[in-house]
């Protein structure tokens, strides 16, 4: 495959695929601050530093690391599989409760074929409850509650009684959509977790409900760990244009109005990816010798570039390179963590000591990972919405079954 790719591009000494060097052209650099020439010399001078390694003909033997943050191993390559795997953050706590056996399925609560009221009417108080536990209220109880509105940039909440009240922690409230009087859906957030009140006075449960919420729906996020593998120059382009659009935004089906009226996406609190472990197989670049640059560190420098499309620079971004990389040795992996963190502030073009700079940790993955592969079409490892929405109470300390039975 290597003999069908001869087609390079000069760039500050190395050789670069043609095509690849166009995609980040055409693709990257337009989302970054950086002009064409200045994000090529952040590239080729961290290949610099990563090429003068001395020890970096060894095979990373450091102490490996367990991907506990990863459950589910992903292909970027492949688009629906990506869509997938975002969609399923997302699930509906009303859905859970009435489907999950965490209210009883005895006599008079059972879910049956068509819509059990005694069960809508338990899900909503138990829902309610969530709520009052998450986000309380200074006054009153989310029980009570008959309208939702943002006054002033917060939340204001007018009770039954005609009293009106707020959040205890008023930064809780992120965002909405709709408008200020009347949103059509409200974004609050509790330790990392967003949780959506989305209103419908013709909803299924919003028409009986006081005030027309019909679902809540949270960020139930299942653990990805994205692969950077690819066969082809033309599928890893199409791994990075899918790493490009998740980073960007454009991935994710949630977007919100936040207080200043800017829009924003709900982007995941911290990215897990793992770099090539087919080394060379496209052979992206070449050093001034004409031999391939390690491919694992071609993914970790694009990779950490088009991260700088994060322009909220919350999200922390692990890179595991897997066991067998070659050209990766300890050394190399301490220092790509700086480099890496010090490429993206020049691609954002933010100086070296700016604190909205999320962290890039750079980790040998161990062989014996708790990762699962996962590949098209077998999606049957992905969660269901409702099973990763109570995954998602309990990984934030709520006792699921003891506050909702």
């Amino acid at each position: 495959m290597a003999n069908q790719q001869k087609a390079y591009t000069k760039q500050n000494g190395y050789s670069v695929n043609t095509e690849f060097h166009q995609f980040i052209t055409e693709s990257v650099i337009p989302s970054t601050n950086l002009d064409t020439e200045a994000f090529w010399t952040a590239f080729t001078t961290a290949l610099d530093t990563a090429d003068s390694d001395p020890t970096s003909e060894c095979t990373n033997t450091c102490g490996s690391n367990r991907i506990h943050n990863a459950e589910l191993e992903v292909s970027l390559g492949n688009a629906s599989l990506t869509m997938n795997a975002i969609n399923s953050r997302w699930g509906s706590l009303y859905d859970a409760l009435y489907t999950e056996s965490l209210i009883p399925h005895t006599a008079g609560l059972k879910p049956g074929n068509g819509t059990n009221v005694a069960r809508r009417d338990r899900v909503v108080n138990c829902a309610k409850d969530f709520l009052d536990k998450t986000f309380p209220l200074t006054e009153g109880s989310h029980r009570d509650a008959v309208s939702y509105m943002v006054y002033f940039q917060n939340l204001l909440v007018i009770l039954a009684d005609g009293s009106t009240t707020g959040l205890q922690k008023p930064r809780q409230f992120v965002g909405k959509n709709g408008p200020t009087n009347e949103p059509e859906s409200i974004l609050l957030k509790h330790s990392g977790m967003h949780a959506e009140i989305i209103f419908d006075h013709n909803g299924k449960v919003g028409e009986h409900d006081l005030a027309n919420i019909d679902d809540i729906q949270l960020e139930a996020a299942s653990h990805m760990l994205f692969k950077f593998t690819a066969g082809s120059v033309t599928e890893k382009c199409e791994t990075y244009q899918n790493w490009l659009e998740l980073v960007k935004g454009d991935l994710h089906e949630k977007t919100f109005s936040a207080k200043d009226g800017e829009m924003f996406a709900v982007n995941q609190n911290n990215w897990s990816i793992k770099l090539s472990d087919n080394d060379n197989a496209c052979q992206l670049v070449l050093n001034q010798n004409g031999e391939p640059v390690s491919e694992a560190i071609v993914d970790a420098l694009t990779a950490a570039l088009i991260y700088s499309n994060d322009q909220q620079g919350v999200a922390q971004l692990n890179m595991y390179i897997p066991n067998g990389a070659t050209g990766i040795s300890d050394s190399l992996i301490a220092e790509l963590g700086t480099l890496l963190a010090v490429s993206r502030k020049a691609a954002c073009a933010m100086p070296v000591a700016s604190k909205n700079n999320a962290p890039i940790k750079v980790l040998a993955a161990s062989a014996d990972s708790l990762a699962r592969s996962i590949e098209a079409p077998d999606l049957t490892y992905f969660p269901t919405p409702e099973t990763a929405v109570i995954g998602a109470l309990e990984s934030h300390g709520f006792d699921v079954r003891a506050s909702y039975i």
